[in-house]
């Protein structure tokens, strides 16, 4: 079977593989490779031809099955037509791409993704697809390593690559960020920047729209082994994890505080402790989050303004309730000494009844008129004058107790309401339906204490009606 690559890729192919004149071996490494001129010559070519460089790459890399097949496992030539078409540079790519979907040998698939790599930039498009869509792990760490290779355009890749399925993809990142491939990283500075922003932004940010594998433990391992290579980037991560936990996407939030926690907790939270007076809402439930009851500072100022507030109106209420005793006490004594003054005037009118009923002259008219007098003074005296301020002050006692069993259960209610409150101030569950709720709660409690003020105010009017039937109908029974 005759060859089927055109002359010109056969003649450029045989070009690259002739020895360099200072050396006898044939090694690919002791060849001439793309000289100047050959890569003057790719330049002349035609799509036609290009197509055939990755085709020929792909022939030269399987073993024919046919016996008669004139092209041979010829790895040197492999290795020539991979050249070629990284020299050729982007115009190859379609092709290459269109070879690694028809080949299914895997050495011809790794040096095609190879050429991918020499190409650089222009080819991460092609190289991100071949990545997510590869079911080959061998395949998936190469492209990996491709990444790390073409630098800062592919960190993004580099930080999706941390996503996939096989947590070893992930493990080879990480190793060649720290090691490389003789124990000593080859990673740039500003590619371990490079790729912290990149893992900041694809995946903690991260696009909706992709599918989640996001993992928090990998994420933060990942970013101490940049810090391991670069300690000054631990300050420029930390802000940048607090700044995304402020930030109003609830979901992201919950993906910077679970790599803050993983990463450094204690280095996280002084963070999140400085952008507490921003918003202490956002801080008081990152501190939830991480198990931590203890408030913000600026919340426990709040919180402290807040109770003052309350004692304050506490005070207000204990001391109108003085008042009101205070007052009660002022209207006992009133009452008691206007008893008193009514029971001396009924004396002194019974003592001028006496009076004239031993000096008159009529003494027998002005004697009974007198006696009379006296006796319906006196029992005029006891019934307006003694028993009814008695009955009054005995109403308002009761009265009294139990507008202060209703005060002292109103207290009651408020401090429990209020001790609630602070709690779950504490723990930044206080939302505007909290608020409505503890507001309604408030709400109940006044309302169940006026109607209990009324009922006492009920109770103690009927009570003194009963006593007063109960008077009434006794002298008529007797």
């Amino acid at each position: 079977m005759e060859n089927p690559i055109p002359e010109s890729v056969l003649n450029l192919i045989e070009r690259v593989c002739e020895p360099d004149p200072e050396r006898s071996d044939r090694h690919r490494e002791h060849s001439k490779g793309v000289t100047p001129e050959i890569a003057l010559a790719l330049q002349d070519l035609g799509e036609a031809e290009i197509v055939w460089l990755p085709k020929a790459l792909t022939l030269y890399e399987q073993f024919p099955s046919d016996p008669t097949y004139s092209i041979q496992h010829d790895l040197h030539k492999s290795w020539a037509a991979q050249e070629l078409c990284s020299h050729t540079g982007p115009r190859v790519i379609p092709f290459v791409v269109q070879e690694l979907e028809a080949t299914s040998n895997h050495s011809a698939k790794r040096s095609l993704i190879t050429v991918l790599g020499n190409i650089g930039e222009p080819a991460l498009g092609s190289l991100g697809n071949i990545f997510f869509k590869t079911e080959d792990l061998n395949l998936a760490i190469h492209v990996a390593g491709i990444f790390l290779a073409i630098g800062q355009p592919a960190a993004y890749l580099v930080a999706l690559a941390l996503e996939h399925p096989e947590s070893a993809v992930a493990s080879y990142v990480m190793h060649q960020i720290a090691y490389g491939k003789h124990g000593q990283s080859s990673v740039e500075i500003g590619l371990v920047h490079a790729i912290v922003d990149a893992i900041m932004d694809e995946l903690v940010i991260r696009d909706p729209t992709r599918p989640n594998h996001f993992n928090d433990k990998t994420t933060a391992e990942c970013l101490q082994t940049l810090i391991d290579r670069s300690p000054q980037v631990r300050k420029s991560i930390q802000a940048r994890l607090c700044d995304i936990a402020f930030a109003d996407d609830s979901e992201a939030h919950e993906r910077a505080v679970q790599v803050g926690a993983n990463l450094d907790v204690d280095g996280f939270m002084q963070n999140v402790r400085m952008r507490a007076y921003e918003h202490p809402d956002i801080a008081a439930r990152v501190f939830y989050r991480l198990g931590i009851d203890t408030p913000t500072p600026s919340q426990r100022q709040s919180l402290t303004g807040y109770t003052e507030r309350l004692e304050n109106l506490e005070k207000r209420s204990l001391q109108r309730w003085d008042d009101m005793a205070h007052q009660s006490k002022i209207g006992f004594w009133l009452r008691s000494s206007l008893t008193v003054v009514y029971f001396v005037a009924s004396l002194a009118v019974i003592g001028i009844g006496m009076w004239l009923l031993v000096t008159s002259d009529d003494a027998i008219t002005r004697g009974i008129g007198s006696f009379v007098s006296a006796l319906t003074t006196i029992g005029s005296m006891l019934t307006r004058f003694w028993k009814a301020p008695v009955e009054d002050i005995k109403g308002s006692f009761i009265q009294q107790a139990g507008i202060e069993a209703t005060f002292i259960g109103f207290m009651t209610r408020i401090g429990q309401i209020r001790l609630l409150f602070e709690q779950n101030y504490a723990k930044g569950e206080i939302r505007i339906e909290e608020l409505d709720t503890f507001q309604r709660m408030i709400s109940d409690t006044q309302t169940q204490t006026i109607q209990e003020l009324a009922i006492v105010r009920t109770t103690t009017s009927r009570l003194q009606q009963l006593e007063s039937e109960t008077a009434q109908s006794s002298p008529e029974a007797t």
